[in-house]
């Protein structure tokens, strides 16, 4: 599976200038239409409703999200992906939890560390 949109090397010194400035950087296009699909159809068997007080707020919310899940895990080890993420940031990454948030529709703002809500 294709994961990442190639078109982006383009991009990549414009992103890594904006997420030097900015500390963060709203990438459109930056996953293949292929794997926003493969998400979409799958997202629903991953996710639930919120069981505490500590997710009110969440519309659904899923901690180790797709971690055993193979397509995915492919994302992260595509050599494309790593370099893009490298490239963007400047600095070595590495994955720790997968974790799925999806807010209230005009209900919840979210925390100010939920960017673009």
């Amino acid at each position: 599976m294709k994961y990442i949109n190639e078109n982006l090397n383009d991009k990549l010194p414009n992103l890594a200038t904006a997420f030097h400035n900015q500390g963060f950087v709203k990438v459109d296009s930056f996953l293949s239409k292929s794997f926003i699909e493969y998400l979409q159809e799958n997202i629903d068997k991953v996710i639930d409703s919120p069981i505490d007080n500590y997710q009110k707020g969440f519309n659904r919310i899923s901690f180790d999200l797709f971690t055993e899940d193979k397509t995915v895990m492919g994302l992260l080890t595509d050599q494309y992906f790593r370099s893009a993420l490298t490239q963007i940031v400047n600095r070595d990454l590495f994955f720790t939890q997968g974790l799925g948030f999806e807010l209230k529709k005009n209900k919840s703002s979210g925390f100010p560390w939920h960017i673009g809500t």
